[in-house]
């Protein structure tokens, strides 16, 4: 090693430490492009479906507001268009609800999703009476 001469050691320690920094760009990149993927799967996989959630929640509350307003407002014409907006929010939210069932879901969303189409399936059959309560031509009749 004594012989070689100092340029060449340098050129050897430079091309060795070329190579080092090459090798960890390659990792780095190899990590990022991991590190994407991963996110890309959150993303579908949880992202999506809070997504769906979030609008059948705002659904089901506009719901529940197009009953309040007709019994606040019992005028006919009023709960003609309330229940027109009921209509229209329920079967968006089954649409909602279709897309969110189509998409993966992990064990515990579909134990959680099948209790929830059970409840679900409970309160319209409950409900349907309030949508008669709020009827303009009951409303009108009293």
């Amino acid at each position: 090693m004594n012989n070689l001469t100092i340029s060449l050691r340098l050129k050897v320690l430079v091309a060795f430490m070329s190579l080092l920094l090459i090798a960890v760009g390659v990792l780095g990149l190899h990590a990022a492009a991991s590190s994407n993927e991963a996110l890309r799967t959150v993303y579908e996989d949880q992202t999506v479906h809070i997504s769906h959630l979030s609008e059948i929640d705002r659904l089901t509350l506009r719901s529940h507001l197009d009953i309040a307003n007709s019994v606040l407002d019992p005028a006919p014409e009023q709960i003609s268009k309330n229940i027109e907006d009921l209509d229209a929010s329920l079967g968006s939210a089954d649409r909602q609800w279709k897309d969110y069932m189509a998409t993966y879901l992990t064990p515990e969303e579909a134990r959680t999703a099948q209790q929830y189409e059970k409840d679900c399936r409970r309160r319209l059959n409950i409900d349907p009476p309030c949508r008669f309560n709020i009827d303009p031509g009951r409303v009108a009749a009293v």
